[in-house]
């Protein structure tokens, strides 16, 4: 029984792997998850990563769309291995994104400069 269930983890490694390779990162993610060991965690990291960075290459989406998703999934690889530096990375720079998108959102209004025109309006008003 022992030596069954070693295979079948072999051979969902490999599956993964392969998924990988065809860019199925979804896919290959799911059937790592049920891997426990400590390298296997760091693989799954790894994929994780890759993946946050394949939704970022998608240009056809917003900003908003592939900014806020790959942060979450850069957060799941720093969960799995926090000593990922990859993903360590990309997380910072993408929180630094997502804040500086907020903060062109909500920009104050910016009062009107006088002109003369209106300086001396004003002046004959008083």
């Amino acid at each position: 029984m022992l030596l069954s269930s070693c295979s079948l983890f072999g051979d969902d490694l490999t599956q993964a792997k392969k998924l990988v390779s065809e860019k199925k990162y979804a896919e290959a993610i799911k059937i790592l998850d049920g891997f426990k060991s400590i390298s296997a965690k760091k693989y799954n990291s790894e994929v994780n990563v890759l993946y946050a960075v394949e939704i970022l290459k998608n240009l056809n989406k917003p900003k908003s769309e592939r900014y806020i998703p790959a942060k979450e999934i850069l957060e799941r690889a720093l969960s799995l291995d926090p000593q990922n530096s990859k993903a360590r990375t990309f997380y910072v720079m993408m929180v630094k994104q997502i804040n500086s998108l907020k903060l062109d959102k909500i920009k104050p209004p910016q009062e009107p400069e006088e002109t003369k025109e209106t300086v001396t309006k004003r002046k004959k008003r008083d």
